[in-house]
């Protein structure tokens, strides 16, 4: 799950994303090279991304990837 709210950058661009759990933890599973599908609702308008991800970094409470967007569907 995402951790907080996200602005997505364009396709082909970098960022980093915070993840964790419902119950505060870093997400384990996460390995540089996947590519996951991420959503988020910015003014009401849900958004989707497939972001590659690059690196990953965890702490015992959340994780952080740098991700490169590779396609978005949904708002602009």
């Amino acid at each position: 799950m995402l951790k907080g709210a996200t602005t997505l950058v364009a396709e082909g661009s970098n960022m980093d994303i915070v993840f964790d759990t419902s119950g505060a933890a870093s997400v384990d599973f996460l390995l540089p090279g996947m590519v996951v599908a991420i959503g988020d609702v910015g003014d009401d308008i849900p958004t989707t991304a497939n972001v590659r991800i690059n690196t990953v970094s965890s702490t015992s409470t959340e994780t952080t990837c740098n991700v490169t967007a590779i396609s978005h569907l949904g708002a602009s």
